[in-house]
């Protein structure tokens, strides 16, 4: 009986310790030597899971990040300033001399899984210093999950205070889809330490996911339309509503508006985000800049910020600045 229990206990701890070695060994593939630390594998969590968030307080948004965060998320130091902005320390007045820009977006813009410093919004301020001779400030009032209502919301309540000269709207290729504004949570933990979680399950249950969804009947010629409130004017109620009315929010307050696509992929939703954008830029007069013709050639998933992430990464952000770079700062120095 003894040499039977043994050999089931051995094929047991056999299995389990092949299990944490595939699992460890997927982690290290992924994160490298984070893998190892509980406290970077517990900081991968979405914003709400970190305690990053709480009621907004302010009308026209979901939810806003807590004001003076230092925590570890997504395996990178996360701060905000007094503002609840993820950004360095800012002052409310500006400068005298000085020019603002007030970027507006979501996860994209706020820079998910990056150094702060790594993206193009701080990577814009000396650029853009250097190429106008003064100070320019970017103030991110980027969160992620947010979508274009908020973008509305923050541009309408926030920005004003702040003195823009100008308001920086970065769009997503999910920005066009009324269905992505899922109810926020906010929770005190992760539910789920990333620690104890079991990151090579959660991929094979991905991609079971993806095997099990039923292939996509081919798509109708022409644009799709997409959910919204009645419109004559537009084919894509939705965005024209929001889209119009940030820049009736920059009017008011007498400051010029950029929007942008931060698009790096081709991905069939990248693509109908390209077609909805710009044909609501057209019908709206707004000035609007497509960045994915800067990432011809490229191969998006080296730009991912992680290889099981397709957030921009470092690289990503580079290309961002160095196209935004003069579109900006002729807008900057026509304002002067």
């Amino acid at each position: 009986m003894k040499p039977l229990l043994f050999r089931c206990f051995a094929v047991a701890f056999g299995v389990v310790a092949a299990l944490l070695c595939a699992e460890f060994g997927y982690r290290f593939s992924i994160f490298g030597a984070a893998a190892f630390s509980p406290r970077a594998m517990n900081s991968l969590a979405v914003v709400g899971g970190r305690a990053l968030l709480q009621a907004p307080q302010i009308p026209g948004v979901r939810y806003q990040f807590k004001p003076n965060l230092d925590v570890l998320f997504m395996l990178q130091p996360f701060r905000t300033n007094r503002f609840g902005m993820r950004d360095r320390p800012r002052d409310a007045a500006k400068k005298p001399g000085s020019l603002r820009v007030a970027l507006v977006g979501d996860s994209f813009a706020m820079g998910f899984a990056l150094p702060e410093e790594a993206t193009f919004g701080r990577l814009l301020e000396p650029l853009l210093s250097e190429r106008l001779g003064r100070e320019v400030e970017v103030l991110n009032f980027a969160v992620s999950g947010y979508s274009l209502l908020d973008y509305a919301g923050i541009v309408a309540e926030r920005v004003g205070a702040f003195g823009p000269d100008l308001v920086l709207v970065g769009m997503c290729f999910n920005d066009f889809e009324p269905e992505h504004l899922a109810r926020v949570r906010f929770d005190g933990v992760t539910r789920t330490p990333g620690f104890l979680r079991s990151h090579l399950w959660d991929q094979y249950l991905a991609l079971l996911r993806h095997r099990s969804q039923p292939v996509q009947p081919p798509r109708p010629e022409g644009p799709p339309v997409y959910a919204g409130s009645p419109s004559e004017r537009s084919q894509f109620p939705y965005v024209h509503h929001w889209l119009g009315r940030i820049r009736e929010h920059c009017d008011r307050l007498g400051v010029p508006v950029l929007f942008v696509y931060l698009n790096f992929d081709r991905l069939d939703k990248s693509a109908e985000g390209q077609q909805v954008f710009a044909r609501v830029a057209a019908e709206l007069g707004v000035d609007y800049i497509d960045l994915t013709p800067a990432f011809e050639g490229l191969d998006a998933g080296s730009l991912f910020v992680l290889p099981n992430d397709s957030h921009p990464g470092a690289r990503a952000n580079q290309i961002f600045a160095g196209e935004l770079l003069e579109p900006i700062a002729a807008r900057l120095a026509g304002g002067r």
